[in-house]
């Protein structure tokens, strides 16, 4: 067979084309209506059903082996439609993920042969009706791939596409026995769930009255301490582990599609009941940072075998709530909820390529699409006017994108650069070789956000004409880093995980380890501080009150954590203060009994001495508990000095010789570091101690234009 001829598609008309996907029975001539209802009352096929009392660990060693459906392969047929997407014709549209490009089986598409992936062949043969043709719209076979206009016009409108669908049937792959379980307990428990009445007093922020709604429950504490919360919980990983779930494509067809049902294999599963039984567990899934069924007071009290016993966490939470950030997302997009003004373009790059760990990243064969994909569900897509071009390269796509986004003065785009590709400019944030970090710069209500340029001047990029990947901002020089110190490194966030995790009569070394490592970076802090004061005693004031403030402000970069669950801050208070002291108190309590920086004795320490320690670190840890993690926010940034004397925070990256300047319009400082030529390279955002709130555009600096490559 010849490979398959397509004919342009008219774009001024608005076609696209439509898969009739030929039934089993091609001798059938049966109509009963439209295939997509058809295809929702099928019944499911259950004939490889497995008990729920089947154990987690055979179902585990059976999921990685598909079931007979990958073995009985058959080739598929089907014809192409041309329509105009204005007349409205009714199709449903697969979201799924391509598979292995070079496992290519073959399709016969009007008398032509034609190669598709084996992933999207097994959806064919499980979606395929017996009687009649199901009216499809795929993107593999409905767009001729090897034409870059077309993929580019028809990729443009795949918005429209899906949300014109009846039905998006979301593939996750072919069946195993433990999908099949996984559906049908989803399906099972839709029956059963109301009744504990969850649902209604759930949202997708979990606050502290709810927490404590749920303690005094008495029917929630028995039904989490039965055995089939963790079962649930682990059957949900086998359908959350698909590699749908993090195909950057998918999340627009996902959050815009009408109706939505779930295919694995031939089971099915509606959207609704996923829905409900995701956010029944929502408890279950965040329950490690919010401590659900515990006080403060109790969790520090509760023995560490107590607290896994109740609180064991399966190794599924990451995949639930990388779910749940999918289903947020839909429910952004379909009832325009007031959080939806906020999903501009650049909130979901952060919120899928940075703001997560590499596992959870969206992923895509082009790296183009990484910002392709989002534009359909991104609120400001017409004020940025970035239209698919494949033509372009990667570095041109991201610059343009980087540039339109700062167009709308969103400066804050700059808070994402990092060490990247070396053939784009160090303006431009790299998504696809995006890395997790946190700037200590991106809540956006604080009680009193910072102001570093306090003239309230909009921040107004501009590009040199006919040189794209040179950026002009307006702005001033503060001063020069004259020297710097070491930095936390991601060693110690690893420690503080591994101690949630160690044995008790671990705990004491490992915990003594990560202090210690606090203690030598607050300690550079105050050195530099000091030296700060001797080289220019009227910088700051001749009192040593800013000194005193500045020891527990830098650390936390001047923000305080106001409970737990390590989402809500506000500018650092006196709380701050007593959360820093009760740090060094606990640290002074090791040290007085003689305990060695770097003893590389693994062993426990002797009981008589954590007889003296544990009661000082059980009394302060209450307090310095929230002052830990508001330093972690630092990591990778290092305490330095310039020359005139300030004290900040910067990337771990920087040189002496670097700039800090102020950008028109910025709420915070940025390093810069000039070229031979005269230009800037961008460095990263900084803390300065003294002035986040204006306080150096008062002088009434000299501003300049930086021409940042």
């Amino acid at each position: 067979m010849e490979e398959y001829p397509y004919q342009p598609l008219n774009s001024k008309l608005g076609q696209i084309r439509l898969l009739h996907l030929l039934p089993k029975r091609t001798d059938s001539t049966t109509t009963r209506g439209r295939s997509d209802e058809v295809w929702i009352n099928n019944p499911a096929d259950n004939s490889a059903s497995v008990s729920f009392n089947e154990s987690i660990d055979k179902l585990k060693a059976n999921d990685g082996q598909y079931s007979n459906q990958s073995e009985s392969l058959q080739t598929c047929l089907g014809r192409l439609e041309t329509v105009a997407l204005e007349n409205e014709p009714r199709y449903t549209a697969l979201s799924y993920v391509w598979g292995d490009p070079s496992d290519r089986v073959p399709f016969v598409l009007d008398n032509h042969r034609l190669l598709i992936t084996r992933n999207l062949a097994l959806a064919l043969q499980a979606l395929q009706l017996e009687d009649e043709p199901f009216v499809l719209w795929i993107d593999a076979l409905c767009i001729n791939q090897n034409d870059l206009k077309e993929k580019s016009e028809q990729v443009l409108r795949m918005k429209e596409i899906y949300a014109f669908a009846s039905l998006v049937i979301v593939w996750l792959g072919a069946a195993t026995p433990a999908t099949d379980v996984a559906v049908d307990m989803f399906n099972a428990y839709y029956e059963k769930g109301p009744s504990l009445d969850l649902t209604a007093r759930h949202t997708y922020r979990f606050r502290d009255e709810q927490r404590q709604e749920l303690i005094g429950d008495p029917q929630f504490k028995n039904y989490i301490e039965s055995n089939g919360i963790p079962s649930m919980l682990m059957v949900m990983q086998f359908l959350l582990v698909r590699e749908w779930w993090y195909r950057a494509w998918v999340l627009q067809e996902f959050c815009v599609g009408q109706e939505v049902y779930f295919a694995c294999g031939n089971r099915k599963l509606r959207l609704a009941i996923f829905d409900n039984t995701i956010m029944s567990f929502k408890t279950f899934f965040n329950i490690q940072s919010a401590h659900v069924l515990y006080t403060p007071e109790q969790w520090i009290t509760t023995s560490k075998e107590d607290k896994s016993k109740k609180l064991s966490m399966p190794e599924s939470s990451t995949e639930v709530e990388h779910a749940m950030n999918f289903l947020k997302q839909r429910l952004y997009h379909q009832h325009s909820l007031e959080e939806k003004k906020n999903r501009s373009l650049l909130d979901l790059l952060v919120t899928f390529y940075v703001n997560v760990p590499p596992r959870s990243q969206l992923r895509s064969t082009d790296p183009r699409d990484k910002i392709y994909s989002l534009l359909g569900i991104a609120s400001d897509a017409e004020q940025l006017k970035i239209f698919p071009n494949y033509s372009k390269s990667v570095e041109e796509v991201y610059t343009d994108g980087a540039a339109q986004i700062l167009s709308l003065g969103k400066l804050e785009l700059l808070h994402y650069v990092h060490p990247q590709n070396p053939n784009m400019p160090s303006w431009v944030p790299d998504w696809e070789g995006a890395k997790r970090h946190i700037t200590p710069y991106d809540f956006r209500e604080l009680d009193k956000p910072f102001s570093a340029d306090a003239t309230m001047a909009a921040f107004q990029p501009g590009q040199t004409p006919g040189d794209p990947s040179v950026l002009e901002c307006n702005g001033c020089t503060v001063d020069s880093v004259s020297s710097f110190s070491d930095f936390l490194t991601d060693d110690t966030t690893r420690a503080l995980l591994a101690l949630a995790e160690m044995p008790s009569n671990k705990e004491s070394r490992v915990e003594f380890d990560v202090l210690i490592r606090f203690h030598v970076h607050l300690s550079q802090i105050k050195q530099l501080c000091q030296r700060s004061a001797l080289l220019n005693p009227s910088l700051y004031g001749s009192s040593d009150t800013w000194l005193k403030e500045a020891l527990w402000r830098i650390p936390v970069t001047d923000q305080e954590m106001i409970d737990a669950h390590f989402t809500r801050y506000q500018r650092a208070t006196s709380e701050s203060e007593r959360r820093y002291t009760s740090l060094l108190n606990t640290i002074e309590a090791w040290k007085s009994i003689g305990v060695r920086l770097g003893d590389p004795d693994p062993r426990p320490l002797p009981a008589f001495l954590q007889n003296e320690v544990l009661p000082i670190v059980q009394k302060e840890s209450r307090h310095y508990a929230l002052y830990r993690p508001a330093i972690m926010r630092g990591v990778s940034r290092r305490p330095y000095l310039t020359q005139k004397g300030y004290v900040g925070l910067g990337h771990e990256g920087m040189q002496v010789g670097d700039l800090v300047c102020i950008f028109q319009g910025g709420p915070v400082p940025f390093l810069l570091r000039r070229t031979e030529r005269g230009e800037h390279v961008l460095v990263r955002d900084t803390y300065m101690h003294g002035i986040m709130d204006g306080e150096f555009m008062e002088t009434k600096p000299e501003l300049e234009i930086f021409r940042i490559v």
